[in-house]
């Protein structure tokens, strides 16, 4: 009985020790390694699936972009953001002093400003170049024949100047706008067309021009330039007149359409301009 009984107890004490240790057996066996191996790889898929922030990237290069744009070197194509108006604008247009020769005692050049802007706008029209001696005989051919067909050739309104251009050169192209300030003009140049306006010549303070200016006047505006805030303008009242500039402000304030005739009197403040637009 107590051979039996001592291995009853031995049995009792021996398998708890042996179910303890088996668990301690697996935990340490099985379960650690797992744990070890599980974290490092959840790390790691983590990692890799994080987005990368491209788009906050190219948004900080735009706005350095623009801060490093510079007005001054703008060309005709240069703009700050997509769809905006160019800064600086130049046509090419051919020059012509009204008086190619000095010749201001014929009166048909000493009143030809109309004819030399005309002549002028058509010569670009058909990226033809122009001579002296080529626009002094157009200018004088023109004062012909508006003496012609209208009985006067001095001083012409916008609307018969643009009569005169679409009768002796055959151009349909072109079209007088009232009313119209400095935005007026560079919309138009923007959009790559010539501008002649009828101005008060002794309002633009030219040293060029013969004290105190012409009062009744027309030019070519062939750009402008944001920069220095001017218009670029053929001036055919002077032989230093190609590329001359106006400031915005100054040519604006200049600004006056005048009737047909000699020395008409103004009785009607108004703004005008010619547009002319190529084929």
């Amino acid at each position: 009985m107590k051979t039996n009984k001592g291995k009853i107890i031995l049995i009792l004490v021996m398998v708890p020790v042996i179910f303890i240790s088996g668990v301690l057996v697996m935990k340490y066996t099985l379960q650690f390694p797992v744990v070890t191996i599980t974290i490092p790889e959840q790390k790691e898929k983590e990692a890799v699936s994080v987005p990368v922030p491209i788009a906050e990237v190219s948004l900080l290069q735009e706005v350095v972009d623009e801060e490093k744009f510079d007005p001054a070197q703008a060309t005709s194509t240069d703009t700050a953001f997509e769809g905006a108006a160019p800064r600086y604008v130049l046509l090419d247009v051919p020059f012509t002093v009204q008086a190619p020769f000095g010749g201001w005692a014929d009166a048909r050049q000493d009143y030809g400003c109309e004819e030399a802007s005309i002549l002028m706008a058509m010569h670009w029209v058909r990226g033809e170049e122009l001579s002296p001696a080529q626009a002094e005989k157009e200018i004088i051919a023109i004062s012909e024949f508006e003496n012609e067909q209208y009985g006067d050739f001095h001083d012409t309104s916008a609307e018969d100047t643009l009569k005169v251009m679409k009768a002796y050169f055959k151009y349909e192209n072109a079209f007088v706008k009232f009313d119209i300030g400095t935005q007026d003009i560079k919309d138009e140049l923007a959009q790559g067309n010539v501008v002649i306006v009828p101005i008060d010549g002794r309002q633009v303070g030219n040293p060029y021009y013969t004290p105190p200016g012409p009062p009744k006047h027309k030019l070519v505006i062939r750009g402008y330039d944001d920069a220095t805030q001017e218009f670029i303008t053929n001036d055919p009242g002077t032989k230093r007149g190609e590329g001359y500039r106006y400031k915005y402000d100054v040519l604006e304030a200049a600004l006056l359409d005048y009737p047909t005739g000699i020395n008409e009197p103004i009785t009607e403040i108004r703004t005008a301009m010619i547009v002319v637009q190529k084929m």
